[in-house]
């Protein structure tokens, strides 16, 4: 039996990396404040 260090083994699974950027999610919440403000004291 012949031994070599090259094996095939399928891939089952991927890992995935991915990152939250708080500077957009402040942004959004800070707009949707602002037009529940302006709402609010407008109409």
């Amino acid at each position: 039996m012949q031994v070599t260090s090259d094996m095939n083994i399928p891939v089952t699974h991927a890992k995935i990396f991915g990152w939250y950027d708080n500077e957009f999610g402040c942004y959004v919440n800070c707009m949707g404040k602002l037009a529940k403000y302006i709402d609010k004291n407008l109409i």
